[in-house]
């Protein structure tokens, strides 16, 4: 289906497959197009004037058909302007059991919303706690959807963080998470989230190298039990699986992405909390 928008002409693919998309799949298949480029899903039919399609590309190893699209310059000025600075909201222990605010880092910015992740590794959880009464060896692995950190995060950290004045400032994030490059670990059905963790993808996109990757541990974190380094650097967890569903990858102390095994989901290897919320 060839379609007009801003006078370049271009085909959409729903979902990045080959099944061509009916017209009223539009609005749907171009959200699915910018979501996978910038992480942000169409709210309505103005937004779409903001973006430009300026090519269609052929993944080499697969031979699938993808539109990439690009913001407009005015757009994308003002996000390069912003990317990298910090502002406070919500309030959660840092120093001490008691509450302050929390300073968050801008990694994404649109005219509407942005997007912002912790600028310290707020808490110590595993990824995925065996269900109370269950075998913890028979219920270690679990995807991004299903599991105990995405719980706590969109409901106690949620509760906790921010007050109800706060929450009703949060947007939720359709979270996609891909499979595990290397090993194809399945990485779960999309979600909506009001919290969540980046995936690879997004860990590598917003930040640029690995020294900017690299965080610091509260002490309420390390208090938690979260491994910090001589200068209280941490590891953080990511949403992507491992090379099983037992393991999640994770930002090292260095701020590199260890190498696609990732570290076991479970209670004896909690790992540090990065939240990222979207206002």
């Amino acid at each position: 289906m060839l379609i007009q928008i801003n006078k370049s002409p271009f085909e959409v693919y729903c979902d990045d497959s080959l099944e061509r998309a009916r017209p009223e799949d539009l609005h749907e298949a171009l959200g699915d197009v910018c979501w996978l480029m910038y992480n942000v899903r169409l709210q309505d039919s103005e937004e779409l004037s903001r973006f430009e399609v300026y090519v269609i590309e052929e993944d080499p190893e697969t031979g699938q058909l993808f539109s990439r699209v690009k913001p407009k310059d005015e757009v994308k000025k003002k996000a390069i302007e912003e990317m990298g600075r910090t502002m406070q909201f919500g309030r959660y222990p840092q120093n001490s059991d008691t509450p302050e605010p929390i300073t968050w880092r801008i990694i994404d910015i649109y005219p509407r919303w942005v997007l912002l992740i912790s600028e310290q590794i707020l808490d110590c959880r595993p990824y995925n706690e065996p269900a109370e009464g269950v075998d913890r060896e028979k219920d270690e692995g679990a995807c991004w959807k299903d599991s105990s950190l995405r719980e706590w995060l969109n409901r106690d950290f949620l509760q906790m963080a921010f007050t109800e004045e706060e929450r009703k400032r949060l947007d939720r994030i359709n979270c996609r998470t891909q499979n595990n490059r290397k090993y194809d670990t399945y990485g779960g059905p999309s979600t909506d989230d009001y919290v969540c963790l980046l995936n690879e993808e997004e860990a590598k996109e917003f930040f640029g190298n690995d020294p900017d990757r690299r965080a610091e541990a509260t002490a309420y974190a390390e208090k938690k039990g979260l491994y910090v380094t001589a200068d209280h650097a941490a590891g953080w967890w990511l949403r992507t699986p491992g090379d099983t569903l037992a393991n999640a990858l994770y930002v090292t102390e260095g701020g590199d992405i260890d190498k696609g095994v990732g570290h076991w989901v479970g209670d004896d290897e909690a790992g540090g909390v990065r939240p990222v919320i979207r206002l």
